[in-house]
């Protein structure tokens, strides 16, 4: 019997799910029927994944991880595979210490727990040091490789992590920022172009990326499409009709649910958006409350009407890398690479 992703996904919820479908405003595509495909060691193809003999139901899903330590190649893998399993309804057992050449995914039912196939995770080349990246960072940088060849984790890659996360949400609290005009979602309507177009067949994506031996960089590709769509729907704050707002928490609730397999999303926007800035500043070798002070001076100087000392406080912080977004919402901050 091959693992088929078959069920209903209700709204609201990522994977398949026996509960009744409950009336949510995310209306989630149904899951398609993808074979969950796990690479096999000793052809290096991939291959179903089937269920162990007996009754052919799974008792136990157990990941054997790298023990590379906690910004890993092997760590991040081990929990992508551990998270989407517990997705799909298998109960997984912590990742165990031993330092193993692969990531064995080792399924067992009542009858005898039987090795079925391997997630192969490429040797790391090279890996740059990860202190003052934020986590997510890390993971996404490694979720952005494919995992079976090697890999070098280099400050570029990093950096273009840090990038991709700021975007992902930035875009997120958009879409919260104008959600938070209206009274309430709507209960019903139709999902808007340009977001109707990715979102009626993401999941379907997602899932299908997934289940190729847990391609993590082409289910990225597919969460950074339906951001775009939605970013595009934020823009303007005249026409905000309930069908945009209906559309626009749809792609939301997609977007942080695919995040969650990949470790990704998953804290408040404007949170993480203060951390990943803060840490990017203090590898540029500032601080945030050296910024804040100049946007201060910015700040008196525009309303004693000095704008060109105003202007000269916005060129210096430029110099540094720091740029800033006036916004109904007041002034965000955002970090870039310092020009030479």
């Amino acid at each position: 019997m091959e693992l088929m992703l078959k069920r209903t996904i209700r709204p609201g919820a990522l994977f398949p799910s026996d509960e009744a479908e409950l009336e949510q405003p995310e209306p989630m595509p149904k899951a398609q029927a993808d074979t969950l495909k796990l690479h096999d060691a000793p052809t290096g193809e991939l291959r179903p994944f089937v269920p162990g003999p007996g009754t052919g139901a799974i008792g136990l899903v157990r990941v054997l991880g790298l023990n590379d330590g906690p910004d890993g190649r092997g760590t991040a893998l081990t929990a992508v595979v551990e998270r989407y399993l517990r997705g799909l309804g298998y109960t997984v057992a912590p990742a165990a210490a031993d330092t193993v050449p692969d990531l064995a995914v080792v399924a067992a039912d009542d009858a005898a727990p039987m090795a079925r196939s391997i997630v192969r995770c490429g040797a790391v080349e090279a890996m740059a040091p990860t202190a003052g990246f934020d986590p997510e960072v890390v993971r996404l940088a490694w979720c952005a490789m494919p995992w079976g060849a090697p890999a070098s984790l280099t400050t570029e890659a990093l950096e273009a992590a840090h990038t991709r996360i700021i975007y992902l949400m930035g875009t997120l609290l958009r879409i919260n920022d104008l959600i938070a005009e209206v009274d309430r979602i709507p209960d019903h309507g139709n999902l808007m172009a340009p977001v109707v177009e990715v979102l009626s067949r993401f999941f379907e994506g997602f899932h299908a990326s997934m289940c190729a031996g847990f391609d993590t960089a082409g289910a990225l590709v597919g969460i950074e499409a339906l951001a775009a769509r939605a970013g595009a729907l934020t823009q303007g704050r005249k026409h905000i009709v309930p069908d945009r707002i209906y559309t626009l928490a749809a792609a939301r609730s997609a977007i942080v649910q695919a995040g969650q397999p990949l470790g990704l999303l998953q804290r408040f926007p404007d949170q993480a958006l203060a951390e990943l800035e803060a840490q990017h500043l203090a590898r540029l070798g500032l601080s945030m409350e050296a910024v804040e002070r100049l946007i201060a001076a910015r700040v008196a100087a525009r309303q004693s009407r000095d704008f060109s000392r105003a202007d000269a406080i916005l060129a210096e912080l430029h110099g540094m890398g720091v740029e800033l977004m006036d916004g109904p919402w007041g002034t965000r901050v955002a970090v870039r690479r310092p020009e030479a």
